[in-house]
Parts: C-alpha cells; structure tokens; sequence
C-alpha cells in the first residue's frame, strides 16, 4: 500500500497519448519523445528501448543532454527506460500511441546537489528545557538534525524560493532507532534563504477515527500548501480512539493502511481534506479490494486471473522482480490498462540486459490496482498519477487514491 507505493524502487510514468479505444491502423509507425529525469534534473545517457505491442524490438537509443530522445513506434507499443545508475531496474510503458510524449522520474539517490542554504535564526521563544536536538523538515530535506540553534542548513532545488519549514524539538538521543523523544514544534515559512522560528507549541488536533478493518492510519499537515509526509508528530497523544495532527487551517490528508488476510494483500487510501475533519470514517465498501490468482510467472513474464480483481481501478502497476542477478534484484515494471491480464516482458539487445537466464523458482510479481477520483480518462492517469504517488503533486481538493497490492508467486 501507500508505505509500499512511497519506496517503489521506481516512479511510474506520465503519459500523454490518445485514447486506447482509438486503435488506429496497426501497422502505422510514427514518433514517440521520451524525457528521464531525477530530482526534477534531466538524465542524460539514459537508454531507452522501443518495442511493437508485442515487444518485439523496433530499436535503442540513448537520452540527451537534456534528458530527451525521440524513437519511431508502431500504434500501441511499449516503450522501456533502464535506469543508468541501477541498470537492473527497468520500467515498460505499455499501449504507447504514436506521436506521444513520456516523461519519467526515476527513482531519487537523495535530494541531488544543493542549490543553496537555509539559515535559521534562534527561535522567538525559549525551547523546551530538556532539547537537545533540531529535526528540520522543509519540501526538499527530512529530518535534517542539528544540535543547536541558529544553524544553517542546505537547500536543494525543489525547495523554490520560499517554502514551508517546520522544526521539532527532541530530547537527547539514545541510538539510531530511538532519535530522542519529540518534545514541541515550530513552523512558517523561509524567505530569501532565513526562516525565523516562531513560538514553541506541543498543541495538537485530535481526529476520531472509525474503521471497519484494523487499519493504521496518518494525519499529514499541510502548511503554506506543502503537506509534510514525514515530520515526526510524537509529542502529539495517540489513542485507541484518534488519531493526531497539526492543525495550520490548511487541512490535511489522511493515509490509511490495511493487511487483508494477509500481508501479501494490502489496500489503502489516500484522502485529501481542505479542513482537518473532526471524525475520519473509513467503511469497507470506500477500500479498493480484490483476489487475483497467479497463473504463470517466467522469464517473457506473468499472467494472472482478472475475475475478482478490484474492478473500479484506473490502472495497474505491475512490479516482477528476480533475485540476484550479478549482486542486485531485477526489477522490472510493466504499466498496463486496468483489465490486463499479462505482463509480457519486451526484448532488451544483449548489450544492455546485465543479466542472464532467469531463475524463475523465487520470482514473484507485485500487482498495484490503482483507482483515483479525480481521473477519468487513461491519458489523465498516465500523465498526473505517477507525480502524486511520487509526492511531487498534491492531491487536488477533496481528491481520494485507493490502491489494491496483491503480491504473487509460483508454489
């Protein structure tokens, strides 16, 4: 679920193409322009791979200094990027329509080089008298610790030039797993490289939580519209009953999280409030959930049945992954319409596949089934979906994102 979805080994794929049911005479060939890119910068040297529908291979190329590269496809075809850094990690776009413009963020090493720094005054008011440590949180660095106040920090490009920052205060730090207790807080917003911190406070709002299945669920702030995924809110009480947030009269969203008989079957959602509501009410019939059987999952790829499989989904993301293959995983992605039943892995030129034959006894496949409320069309999905599942964009207003993990392999 929405745990797994953040740390996907890679980010799927925005997608601007013609709609799926204007099939096009098949055998047609026309362009596709591909542009890779990590941190928000261009990925140069980036091989990408063009398949026919079947993955048959039409031919290679690499990105430019811009991260970009055109190819010819025929009508509805795949189209794979291999990441340069992590050539074990691949991804495939499947029914790719001709004249179509891809743009893929790879998975981030990190924020990426800094752009600048971020100094950060002594707080108007005085800190919690047993603090002993500073964890800074801001759009492009999470929980960046410094032992005292005025500190400066860097500041990396997603930042922009005014962003939120929120600063928790902790006691003294045990060890790795136990950072130090979080004792009060401070937020507002950086200009021309300060930020001032305001008055100390340990005030929280309290949200009821009502959920027909056991699920565990998180209360993201959103201040001066940046919602913080990752702040640590443990001076906030937590009960049986409700759940904690901070309240910056910007609302929050809610993420909520279940295993479904099993941890190989998980659901969740993602839900966007324009105010912090009062009660959080999560029925089962709100949850995208479904059953789907595994049938064959070798090295050309997997199929699955489709009978129970959640039907109000937009899309599906699936994940095949094989061990070790020269000291890594490979990890390949197909993206596929919502009524898939294969994934069927495209040929990639010998020269490019750092991997040999496939050892398919401890494979397995992960199937995302991903539905969003404000998406109607395949083109929308493909193209905004991927950048709100990698957190680069907001949940629009009241906007909900429901997935179904079910994760598969052969006995």
């Amino acid at each position: 679920m929405m745990t797994a979805m953040r740390s996907a080994a890679l980010a799927l794929v925005i997608l601007t193409a013609c709609s799926p049911d204007d099939d096009g005479p098949k055998g047609e060939r026309g362009p596709v322009t591909v542009t890779v890119l990590r941190n928000e910068f261009p990925v140069p040297d980036a091989a990408v791979v063009f398949h026919t529908a079947d993955g048959t291979l039409l031919g290679t190329s690499r990105t430019d200094a811009t991260g970009t590269v055109t190819g010819e496809i025929t009508t509805w075809s795949m189209v794979t990027v291999i990441d340069p850094i992590f050539p074990n990690d691949l991804v495939t776009i499947t029914r790719v329509a001709l004249g179509a413009t891809l743009e893929l963020p790879l998975d981030s090493q990190g924020p990426g080089e800094p752009v600048g720094t971020l100094t950060i005054s002594a707080s108007a008011s005085t800190p919690p008298p047993s603090a002993e440590r500073y964890s800074i949180y801001t759009p492009c660095t999470s929980n960046v610790g410094v032992s005292v106040l005025p500190a400066t920090i860097d500041v990396y490009a997603r930042c922009g030039a005014e962003f939120p920052v929120i600063i928790v205060a902790r006691a003294a730090s045990q060890n790795l797993e136990d950072p130090g207790m979080p004792l009060a807080y401070v937020a507002g917003r950086a200009t021309s490289g300060a930020f001032q911190p305001g008055t100390w406070s340990n005030t929280c709002a309290q949200v009821g939580v009502s959920t027909e299945l056991t699920m565990s669920i998180e209360l993201w702030p959103r201040l001066h519209g940046f919602v913080f995924r990752d702040a640590d809110l443990g001076f906030c009480p937590t009960t049986t009953t409700s759940e904690p947030t901070l309240d910056f009269s910007e609302g929050a969203v809610a993420d909520a999280y279940a295993n479904l008989d099993a941890p190989l079957r998980t659901t969740s959602v993602l839900r966007d409030y324009a105010q912090v509501p009062a009660v959080l009410q999560i029925p089962r019939r709100d949850l995208l959930v479904g059953d789907v059987a595994l049938i064959s999952l070798d090295e050309t790829g997997a199929q699955w049945s489709s009978e129970m499989a959640p039907s109000e989904a937009d899309a599906i993301d699936a994940k095949l992954t094989w061990p070790p293959a020269n000291s890594s995983y490979l990890n390949w992605r197909v993206v596929l319409p919502r009524d898939a039943t294969t994934a069927v892995l495209p040929a990639i030129p010998d020269e490019l596949r750092v991997w040999d034959v496939l050892d398919t006894s401890d494979a397995a496949v992960s199937l995302r089934y991903v539905d969003a409320s404000w998406l109607d069309t395949l083109d929308e999905i493909e193209r905004e979906l991927p950048l709100v599942l990698e957190g680069r964009r907001p949940l629009p207003a009241d906007g909900t994102l429901r997935d179904y993990i079910e994760r598969l392999s052969l006995p």
